[in-house]
């Protein structure tokens, strides 16, 4: 699922759209909601599975009436029979484009309708010209289910070739888009999609036009705007979650024996939506690298350790700011300089994968002499360490490690331990207490493999999504031979018969 980096700078990209047409129309960006059902996932036999679900507050059909002319697609009709979204089968109203993440629920809304969004595994909002949409909407093909009734059913949107990065991957089938609803404005759109239909939709349909002030704290649809399992935002609400982790940390207090309490801590932070809202387990793991904890630290010791819960506290305020600043999102939540929606962002990813992932399905990683030469003080990268034991100036020298100069960086390799299907990554090599988990005896510490054994396989960042890795080039097809073209030579004639301005004279 994307964590809160991923879903901050997929917000960028609307915020950057919505600027760019204020500065040239010097107006709000206005556009309107489509839903496309023939695309919706319909479950299976053992388990039902429910894309999109409407609410109406205050909405009436004849605040938007069905014009005479209008046909609805013949798929998007037949899905849509008797469901709650039925209504928003017909050509809705433009109205201000609005939209706010929220860790893990990205809202975005115009006219009446908003949108709240779990993207499920690898679902996004794809930004792209409006022509280019309607060119990819203009030709849906059955999709690759084994069964050809249920392939009818759940269509997909055939990609030309034009959107197909030559020498990229090659594909036994046509390259498709699974776009379950788009909002659409006159120049622009945001299409949502997902490869593999997982993604849902909530629509809120009011009887007024969505605004800004709707998706900001303490408005009145606020609470309407949160999953029941999440808690407060730690970008936008952070005293609220301040609020929430110190009540948290006192129930694991006076419950020290409760299975939240003695789970590893990389495991409660992923876990427990409603305190570590936004967390996932890349930057569980990375937020503990870089407070120097071990990932399979009991929760209850972290609550318990006055030094080490303050340092925890203050850790996250500053570990989930990130997402939001300028310089993250100047890295990350760029556009290719190419007239191609489905282009790989190299850029993006490149910064992503240097400056905000550090340990997490990684094989080595440059850590920062402070960083690096507290752990050396503490014992954590000594070996015959026991985690939480005393470790002197004698242990120290025995180890054979020396101290990293300030200003210097430090390569150390990621390991990776594993207890059933959950594995933790880092850089810490002492060795924990026989009672907690992930315990190095019963199960081998390995090197990390990297993030990836294919180019095609997507991993981490709002660069990563299918349709966008299968446009990478392929390292495995040569390109021609030989340099690139020269541009044209100058012509010297046409450059000699230019009117001179007369000379400056004094």
């Amino acid at each position: 699922m994307p964590e809160a980096d991923v879903l901050c700078a997929l917000k960028q990209l609307v915020v950057k759209a919505q600027n760019a047409h204020a500065r040239r129309y010097k107006e709000p960006l206005r556009g309107h909601l489509q839903l496309f059902p023939r695309t919706f996932a319909t479950g299976t036999a053992t388990k039902s599975w429910t894309t999109c679900t409407a609410h109406r507050r205050g909405y009436e059909d004849t605040l938007e009436p069905i014009p005479d002319t209008f046909q609805p697609n013949k798929f998007d009709a037949a899905r849509s029979k008797k469901q709650s979204w039925e209504y928003l089968i017909k050509p809705l109203c433009d109205g201000e484009v609005v939209v706010q993440i929220f860790t893990l629920i990205p809202v975005s809304g115009c006219s009446q309708h908003g949108m709240r969004l779990n993207l499920g595994l690898e679902a996004s909002l794809l930004t792209m010209k409006r022509q280019d949409l309607e060119e990819i909407l203009s030709q849906d093909v059955p999709g690759p289910n084994k069964s050809k009734a249920k392939a009818q059913k759940l269509r997909s949107f055939l990609v030309t070739n034009r959107f197909i990065v030559p020498r990229s991957q090659k594909t036994a089938k046509d390259r498709t888009l699974n776009i379950f609803a788009a909002v659409i404005c006159e120049h622009v759109a945001f299409a949502l999609i997902d490869f593999a239909r997982l993604v849902t939709v909530e629509i809120i349909s009011l009887s007024r036009h969505w605004e800004q002030s709707d998706v900001q704290p303490g408005s009145e649809l606020w609470s309407s705007l949160w999953s029941d399992n999440h808690g407060p935002d730690w970008i936008y609400e952070t005293e609220m979650a301040m609020q929430g982790l110190l009540q948290w940390r006192q129930q694991i207090i006076d419950n020290p024996n409760g299975s939240t309490a003695n789970a590893p801590i990389v495991k409660v932070l992923c876990d427990s939506q409603d305190i570590f809202n936004g967390f996932g387990r890349h930057t569980a793991h990375d937020f503990l690298h870089l407070q120097g904890l071990w990932p399979g630290h009991p929760t209850v010791l972290i609550c318990q350790a006055n030094d080490i819960f303050d340092r925890f506290r203050d850790g996250l305020v500053l570990y989930m700011s990130t997402w939001a600043s300028q310089k993250f999102l100047e890295r990350v939540a760029g556009v290719p300089n190419v007239d191609n929606p489905l282009q790989f962002n190299y850029k993006s990813d490149i910064n992503y994968m240097s400056h905000y992932v550090h340990v997490y399905r990684k094989s080595f990683v440059r850590v920062p002499a402070e960083l690096y030469n507290e752990l050396l003080r503490t014992g954590m990268l000594d070996r015959h360490h026991v985690i939480g034991e005393p470790y002197s100036e004698e242990h120290l020298q025995a180890s054979g490690l020396s101290f990293v100069p300030d200003g210097q960086r430090k390569e150390c390799m990621v390991v990776v331990y594993r207890q059933e299907k959950f594995k933790i990554y880092t850089i810490i090599r002492a060795m924990p207490p026989s009672d907690w988990r992930f315990q190095s005896e019963d199960l081998p510490v390995q090197a990390c493999r990297g993030r990836t054994d294919s180019v095609y396989a997507t991993t981490l960042g709002p660069g990563q999504f299918r349709q966008q890795v299968q446009n990478q080039l392929n390292p495995s097809l040569a390109g021609k031979p030989g340099r690139r073209k020269k541009l044209p030579p100058l012509d010297l004639a046409a450059q000699r018969n230019r009117k001179r301005l007369p000379k400056y004279e004094h």
